[in-house]
């Protein structure tokens, strides 16, 4: 059995593990004042931060894979310039196609691995659906910056605060089931923990679960 010593350090190395101080910090609450998890949370460099940025960052392959007739994650968030990769890890072929401004394409009917990786040059949202299953539904957000982050199930996202507070311009929220007059909010940005309490409920899907994927995005 541990002592009250022990068991007061373990229980400080979690929490420090959980937390950081250092980070910024994103609340984003609903109506009821209840967190909302799995917000995408993106924070805006001013244009003489952006200049100060090199043009030629290499970002790794992403992965929008499709486990159990669902893409997993069902939200992928990536930087703009990002190649996605399709993997299919069904036993069976998808097709699988968005017509979303920020990115049109089409990978044909595939099974495995055989469907090439895809650039995502511009931001925005890219919704994803599978000609052969029509529940199929996923999202990759495309950021203009690669400072972004998720909220958890508290509602809280953080991002290791690697920027000083004079380059950060605005921040941003979405989810794709946000009820407010538009599902993208963007914010000035106001210090290292900033809050976002929204006026309407996240719409649920048509089955009346907030979660559409297995994984919870």
């Amino acid at each position: 059995m541990f002592n009250k010593k022990t068991t007061y350090l373990i229980l400080l190395l979690l929490s420090s593990l959980c937390f950081d101080s250092n980070a910024l910090e994103v609340t984003v609450i609903d109506h009821q004042g209840k967190p909302v998890r799995n917000v995408v949370v993106e924070w805006h460099l001013n244009e003489s931060a952006k200049q100060k940025r090199p043009s030629n960052l290499s970002t790794p392959t992403a992965i929008m894979d499709q486990i159990e007739e669902q893409f997993s994650p069902h939200i992928l968030t990536v930087e703009k310039g990002t190649s996605v990769s399709f993997p299919n890890s069904d036993n069976i072929k998808h097709h699988v196609y968005s017509f979303s401004e920020a990115k049109s394409f089409e990978q044909g009917l595939y099974a495995g691995k055989q469907a090439p990786p895809i650039v995502f040059e511009n931001a925005g949202v890219v919704d994803l659906g599978c000609n052969i299953h029509d529940w199929m539904l996923g999202y990759i957000y495309v950021a203009d910056t690669p400072f972004f982050s998720k909220t958890n199930e508290n509602g809280i996202a953080q991002l290791q605060n690697t920027l000083e507070n004079k380059h950060v311009k605005s921040v941003t929220i979405w989810h794709p089931r946000m009820q407010e007059n538009e599902i993208r909010i963007e914010q000035k940005f106001t210090g290292d923990k900033m809050r976002f309490e929204l006026s309407k409920p996240i719409r649920e899907d048509a089955e009346g679960y907030e979660d559409l994927s297995i994984d919870g995005y």
